[in-house]
């Protein structure tokens, strides 16, 4: 089982060469650039904030935060992260901004944004005695957040390649709005991450997001422990994401326990709903010949093009004190578990012999 908020043995890590050389230039560049303009994913607005984009930008420069794909999230899960994010002590009130890349809503007005925040640079030439340039505004955020298809409908034609997946764009480029004429100059960059992924659940949500390279994952893990963040996330905000659209999806529901185990001789008594793997091995055995590495490529493309519906992975507030009450409880579970067990052997005559520490230690271990 992979829990939700518990670090997998197989550690999600990915930082490609191109990235790691595309940081130094973009550190770079953004000390000649007017704007910056960071865009995070909708769907997961915290797992796609970047840790050191304060260092780089500071109070210098103007910054706008972008969050792409709201199409895909729900209206209540826009609307209380907005309030969340302008409500925290550190907003430093920065204009933010929830668009389209696609269809180009909310865009329009992003780039009014964008002129407004660069007019101190033209202000100031002006006192120069020097004629006005465009305002130059860099781009920055995670792989395929949609940084390409948002310089697109700025443009108002394709001049950035977009693709849905990560590490298109692996090179700065600049590109003008309104050739000549331009007001605006952008900078599109390749999607860069933090060298170490330390926080294992947000590389979680990177993964299951289409934010990270696939050879940095297990998609069988990945998808199972998916299913258990969608149910973790509707029990804490049942708006955020639906359960029912993997129940008539899929036929099978991920709020049940699971179906005893007709092979073991003593069948266990469930003590819980089933697990992420329990669902990817029954969706495996009805739609694809048990196969689970198919199942679990399925509900991940279903999920990256919408068919589970609208949704937020991401929860504002007090994240560390959800994971602390999310292992509290599976601790509980596996518990109940070993004390039934134990139960059941003393009731069949067989001996009960206790692990030391160390051996429960690694055996905890052994489990993540």
């Amino acid at each position: 089982r992979v829990d939700v908020g518990v670090e997998s043995k197989a550690v999600i890590q990915w930082y490609p060469g191109h990235v790691a050389k595309a940081e130094k230039q973009l550190v770079d560049c953004l000390q000649r650039v007017d704007v910056v303009v960071e865009l995070r994913d909708a769907r997961i607005p915290e797992a796609t904030a970047h840790p050191l984009v304060d260092g780089w930008v500071g109070n210098a420069k103007p910054r706008i935060v972008v969050f792409a794909r709201k199409d895909m999230v729900p209206g209540s899960a826009v609307a209380e992260w907005h309030r969340y994010l302008t409500s925290k002590p550190d907003y430093n009130g920065a204009p933010i901004f929830w668009v389209d890349g696609k269809r180009g809503a909310g865009v329009r007005e992003l780039k009014r944004a964008v002129l407004s925040a660069g007019e101190y640079v033209n202000k100031r030439r002006e006192n120069r005695g020097i004629r006005p340039r465009p305002v130059r505004a860099a781009v920055i955020g995670f792989p395929n957040v949609g940084k390409s298809a948002l310089i697109n409908q700025l443009v108002g034609k394709k001049r950035a390649v977009s693709e849905n997946r990560p590490g298109v764009t692996r090179s700065l480029q600049w590109i003008r709005i309104g050739g000549d004429n331009s007001q605006i100059e952008l900078l599109d960059s390749p999607g860069i991450i933090p060298a170490k992924q330390v926080d294992q659940n947000c590389a979680l949500k990177l993964a299951i997001c289409n934010d990270i390279g696939e050879a940095s994952y297990d998609s069988e893990r990945v998808a199972a422990s998916m299913v258990e963040l969608l149910r973790a996330t509707h029990s804490r905000r049942s708006s955020f994401v639906s359960v029912d659209v993997l129940a008539d999806r899929y036929g099978v529901d991920p709020r049940l326990a699971p179906a005893p185990n007709p092979l073991e001789a003593i069948p266990r008594p469930p003590t819980g709903p089933m697990t992420g793997e329990d669902f990817l091995a029954l969706m495996a055995d009805k739609h694809h010949q048990g196969d689970m590495f198919v199942a679990a490529q399925r509900i991940l493309a279903d999920f990256r093009k919408g068919l589970l519906g609208k949704l937020s992975l991401d929860v504002p507030g007090n994240e560390a004190a959800w994971e602390s009450e999310r292992k509290s409880d599976a601790n509980g579970r596996a518990g109940e578990r070993v004390s039934e067990e134990m139960k059941e052997m003393l009731v069949h005559g067989i001996p009960v012999v206790m692990p030391t520490q160390e051996q429960l230690r690694d055996a905890q271990f052994e489990g993540w």
